[in-house]
């Protein structure tokens, strides 16, 4: 079933990609680092789950978009902010959180 511009009907998954999105937002911006590594692993296998759903859509929902957006700029901009080894760490879930999301996003 898809809606209009081809992309998928609505996904129930996509709701708690959403708030755990939101979540690891909330704390890479506050505490400059992600510390809930399991949870944004559970984002990244999430998404790895959602990219066939979005293999043929011209599009993805919007609020999605959104906060795939924002968690890579939240996470690159902590390992811009921070000592080597939070940085180089910061920058190894950038890279597969960037992997995952460009998955469901191309």
């Amino acid at each position: 079933m898809t809606e209009a511009c081809g992309a998928p009907a609505a996904d129930p998954r996509i709701d708690a990609v959403l708030a755990l999105c939101d979540a690891a937002y909330d704390e890479v911006r506050r505490l400059g680092a992600v510390h809930d590594e399991a949870r944004m692993q559970d984002i990244i296998d999430r998404l790895h789950a959602l990219a066939p759903v979005y293999a043929d859509a011209l599009t993805v929902p919007k609020a999605l978009a959104g906060v795939l957006f924002d968690l890579s700029t939240a996470l690159y901009s902590a390992a811009d902010t921070t000592d080597e080894a939070r940085c180089q760490a910061a920058f190894a879930w950038f890279d597969e959180f960037c992997d995952a999301a460009r998955g469901v996003l191309n």
